[in-house]
């Protein structure tokens, strides 16, 4: 919820001369009424829950008590406040608690309901758990970290996925976040990272039956450990890459090789 917005908003209301003037251009109201506008001053009561608290549904996030003129004037201004925030804080809730301990950043600008909702959001993202943000006015205004990613313009811009990653760890070798989904996320981008850490296997010797390598395809098929997929050509069925090198926190499987339409795969 953003309640210092809100805050700021109640002890702030007044309608200053040019308000004034222009209500009386709009001529719906009498001159006594222009008067008493020119005077109020929020005097109510306003109770809520600490900002980043969760609750249940139905349960009241704020409560105004004022005299009937000044909560219904202030009403649609706090909803504004409020609503969209808490939304956006709900989420970064949910994902926070299922990053079980990872880092989740607000990368909200693109899509947010222009500059202001930008800041709003990111804002409203930091309370629900996220640990940073990519907006760098929402950084330097909550004084909160600043994080980002390379563009997927800067993948498309390099001959591999490969070459893309390494150059950007060169660049950034203490703050270097990768994507993954510019081409295909599971197929290249995820066995491509691993690569750039230095984590890959060793070269392997190409299919006899088509020449094929891990290397001249994007498509590694790394699935989970002790399984290979065999394919169904006699002359590819016979071929096996070079051993790789399995470690207790990442194994490879072995490679199919891609000239034939079908395989079944067996336990190792």
């Amino acid at each position: 919820m953003r309640l210092e917005p809100v805050l700021e908003h109640l002890e702030s209301l007044r309608f200053d001369d040019d308000d004034l003037r222009y209500l009386a251009s709009l001529d719906l109201f009498d001159g006594s009424f222009l008067d008493v506008l020119g005077d109020l001053r929020f005097t109510g009561d306003v109770w809520a829950v600490p900002e980043g608290l969760p609750v249940f549904g139905d349960e009241p996030l704020l409560r105004v008590t004022a005299l009937l003129a000044e909560a219904q004037l202030v009403e649609t201004a706090l909803l504004n406040r409020i609503c969209y925030s808490s939304l956006v804080a709900s989420n970064a809730a949910q994902l926070a608690v299922a990053a079980r301990g990872k880092s989740v950043l607000e990368f909200g600008a693109r899509r947010a309901h222009g500059p202001d909702g930008a800041l709003t959001g990111a804002r409203a993202a930091l309370i629900g758990g996220c640990a940073a943000t990519s907006n760098v006015a929402a950084g330097r205004r909550y004084d909160v970290a600043v994080s980002g990613t390379m563009a997927h313009a800067w993948v498309m811009a390099f001959a591999s996925e490969l070459e893309s990653f390494r150059a950007y760890a060169r660049a950034f070798p203490r703050n270097c976040v990768l994507l993954v989904d510019t081409y295909d996320t599971l197929g290249s981008g995820s066995p491509t990272r691993s690569r750039s850490r230095g984590s890959s296997p060793p070269p392997a010797a190409g299919c006899p039956g088509c020449g094929w390598t891990p290397a001249t395809s994007r498509r590694w098929h790394a699935s989970h450990a002790g399984c290979w997929t065999r394919p169904a050509s006699p002359a590819c069925r016979s071929w096996r890459p070079a051993t790789w090198t399995r470690t207790p926190s990442r194994r490879w499987s072995r490679p199919r090789c891609p000239s034939t339409a079908t395989a079944s795969a067996r336990r190792c």
